[in-house]
């Protein structure tokens, strides 16, 4: 059961009751950013099925069922002009300056991965790694079928700076999974990657002792 706060539930209810109209046209095909993002507001509509019993208004709990009804018909339909706007847009998406929307595009991704191109994840990859590295388990079949996107991953240029403890922790962590992988190939992928971990940190070791050194002899 998804759970909503009272104060999640009664904003959800407010948005739908302002943007009925808007929510109420036909959405037959997503062509555009618009009608995109009317899908990503039907699919938050869709969260207030299980608590439908928690409106007191019975007027607004018929609206709320009926419009629910009606989106979940339109919703299977438009599954696959879902995929095939994400993957032909997702540089457009992505120039926009809204969190929300980039998180439901991530969680959709997710959601419908077999579908999407593999450009788009090496777009992805260069522009929220640190997604993919925190949900690596949602994508492991994927990256375990592709290891140059998952090169693209744990090295993407170079390895993060040793500041980022979390990050280099999650990649040593993935290094450890996939080197488990029957293929060689991520054997050896992991001992590189491991391998300049640990080069990196012996050197930044070296230079933090070098410079207590300097500082000493001043």
């Amino acid at each position: 059961m998804i759970l909503i706060r009272p104060i999640q539930l009664k904003h959800l209810l407010i948005i739908t009751l302002i943007l009925r109209p808007y929510i109420d046209k036909n959405l037959d095909n997503i062509n555009n950013v618009d009608d995109y993002v009317r899908w990503l507001i039907n699919n938050k509509i869709l969260k207030l099925k299980e608590c439908i019993s928690l409106i007191v208004d019975e007027n607004n709990q018929k609206l709320i069922s009926n419009l629910i009804t009606s989106i979940e018909g339109k919703k299977r339909n438009l599954v696959g002009d879902l995929v095939k706007f994400i993957n032909s847009n997702i540089s457009e998406i992505f120039e926009y300056d809204n969190f929300d929307l980039h998180k439901e595009t991530l969680n959709l991704i997710k959601k419908y991965q077999n579908g999407i191109k593999e450009s788009i994840f090496e777009f992805l990859i260069k522009k929220r790694r640190a997604y993919f590295l925190y949900n690596f388990n949602d994508f492991s079949g994927m990256f375990k079928e592709n290891i140059e996107l998952l090169k693209e991953l744990i090295y993407n240029e170079k390895l993060p700076s040793l500041d980022d403890s979390a990050m280099t922790v999650q990649i040593i962590n993935i290094c450890s999974l996939i080197s488990n992988y029957q293929d060689k190939k991520y054997g050896t992928l992991s001992n590189s990657v491991i391998n300049d971990i640990y080069q990196k940190y012996r050197i930044s070791v070296k230079d933090s002792v070098d410079e207590k050194k300097t500082f000493r002899i001043n």
